[in-house]
Parts: structure tokens; C-alpha cells; sequence
């Protein structure tokens, strides 16, 4: 079960393949990897895209099964990064994922990471970064709040 993983030993991977049917919805497909545990994935997709490029949206509900244990997922990444100049713009990126068991009595594992800040010429963006994360049916919880560094590739 995903509960046995301790806060500073675990390993957490989610990968997905995703095949976009419209420009807005696909389905994807992958693995989901946790301390030793792991589980084939079926996800959908949403993304969204505004005109100008200043708001991405993208929400991958999944299902992984995992021998009778099956856990549902909820996963989510927003960005907002509004021009304040031809050199600068505002830069917040939300991301966020809870996995629940499939009957939805226990909660296993969730985190969100906010970032917020400056992006330089649309390829490079720092500010304060703030990283929550919540393990089990009690929500032990452990926090991290610093300087980020992000640098786009296109």
C-alpha cells in the first residue's frame, strides 16, 4: 500500500503517454511507481491553452491498478504568466495530485506546489516557491518554502 512510504525516503514516479483525439481531451496511458510499488495507468486529459499563451491548463484524471488495490489519482498543473513588458512578466504555476483509494475511504497521498514570481524574455523564471505534501489517512503533512529557479526549454 502507497501509506508505507516514509517522507524522506520515498520515490515517486507518474508517467503518461497522452493521445489527443481533439485539441482540448485525449486518453493516456503509463505506469505510476511508488516506493517499490507499481501500477499501469488509464488516464484522461484535458488541456487547454489560452490565444495569447499566458494560460496553460492541464488535468489528468487516472486510475491505477494495482492488484485489487486500485487507487484513483487527480493530478493537475496550471500555469498563468501574464506580459507585464516585452522583457517581464508575472510568473504563478500551481501544481497538484491526490491519490485516494477507489472506494474513497482512505486518503494515501496529495501534494501541491505553488510557485510565484518574475519571468525574464519567456524563458527563465525565480521567485518563491512553496511545496506541501500529505501522506496517509491522517494527513501527516511536511511543508518546504524557498527561492525557485526555472528555466523554460522550447
Amino acid at each position: 500500500m502507497l501509506l508505507d512510504i516514509q517522507p524522506r525516503h520515498r520515490i515517486f514516479i507518474n508517467s503518461l503517454i497522452t493521445y489527443n483525439f481533439t485539441p482540448n481531451w485525449g486518453i493516456a496511458g503509463g505506469a505510476f511507481y511508488a516506493d517499490r510499488d507499481f501500477a499501469p495507468t488509464l488516464a484522461g486529459s484535458y488541456t487547454y491553452f489560452n490565444q495569447d499563451g499566458s494560460l496553460f491548463i492541464n488535468l489528468f484524471p487516472s486510475w491505477h491498478f494495482r492488484d485489487g488495490e486500485d487507487d484513483l489519482e487527480l493530478f493537475g498543473f496550471l500555469i498563468y504568466k501574464p506580459k507585464i513588458n516585452e522583457t517581464l512578466s508575472f510568473f504563478t504555476q500551481f501544481t497538484f495530485s491526490t491519490v485516494m483509494e477507489v472506494d474513497f475511504e482512505n486518503h494515501l497521498f496529495s501534494y501541491q506546489q505553488l510557485r510565484v514570481g518574475l519571468g525574464i524574455k519567456d524563458w527563465f523564471q525565480t521567485g518563491l516557491g512553496v511545496n506541501i505534501e500529505h501522506f496517509g489517512p491522517e494527513s501527516f503533512s511536511t511543508e518546504n518554502i524557498g527561492i525557485f529557479i526555472r528555466k523554460e526549454l522550447k
